[in-house]
């Protein structure tokens, strides 16, 4: 995957810049202004590809079950688990509630192997896990495997409902311009994962290609040349 992400930012000249963290996101008139770190980039057209698939796959890769499933379970995630379908549209909001927890893992199995399961943890004291009940685990080693959560308060941008989630179609929003890529069940659960999400490029592309350009593009602070703005 690295090697062919490689390859597509030099087919194409991108101008990647690893490594580089985002502060905002604001409008300006009819332009977009991305602040990153003391620097600013001005675009017609954002993406944001953010976000990720939160479960994992249901078999492991290279087993029986796992070629058996491959091609239904694919059908499923981009045909039926979709938002063009009544089927896909009534589970959407649940799943973007729910997420999948514990996927490919039972709790059986996780009670065979000594897995004790406790409340959530609430806070820290002294190195040590409090949990919602109040307890305090007195135990050796801590692996603080927690997940995580999407934030996109750095969007100061009208696009967020009251939850501070993404308010689009199929990734499109309400401000023209600025687009989602990669959330989890953009349009369906396919395009979360990587062989899925180029039918939602490929429509967020077509949507950017026939927006006309306000003008040439500007690069605050001295960073870098003009042609680089158009791939932020």
């Amino acid at each position: 995957m690295a090697d062919y992400l490689e390859t597509y930012a030099a087919r194409f000249d991108l101008s990647v810049r690893i490594g580089t963290h985002v502060d905002s996101i604001t409008k300006i008139e009819d332009r977009f202004l991305v602040s990153v770190n003391d620097h600013s980039f001005e675009a017609d057209n954002v993406v944001l590809a953010t976000g990720g698939h939160p479960g994992s796959e249901p078999t492991r890769p290279g087993s029986l079950l796992d070629r058996l499933l491959t091609l239904p379970f694919w059908f499923f995630l981009s045909r039926v688990a979709s938002v063009t379908n009544p089927v896909g549209r009534r589970m959407r909001p649940q799943m973007i509630k729910t997420t999948l927890p514990l996927v490919r893992v039972k709790p059986k199995d996780l009670d065979a192997a000594g897995v004790v399961r406790v409340p959530g943890t609430v806070a820290v004291r002294d190195g040590r896990p409090i949990l919602e009940d109040g307890r305090v685990l007195d135990v050796r080693n801590v692996g603080w495997c927690t997940g995580y959560r999407s934030v996109f308060d750095w969007i100061e941008v009208d696009v967020l409902d009251q939850e501070g989630r993404p308010m689009h179609e199929r990734g499109t929003t309400a401000e023209p311009g600025l687009y989602f890529v990669g959330l989890f069940f953009l349009s369906s659960l396919a395009p979360s994962l990587v062989g899925g999400v180029g039918r939602d490029a490929s429509y967020i592309a077509r949507h950017i290609a026939a927006r006309p350009s306000t003008g040439s593009g500007r690069i605050g602070s001295g960073w870098g040349s003009p042609r680089a703005l158009r791939h932020v």
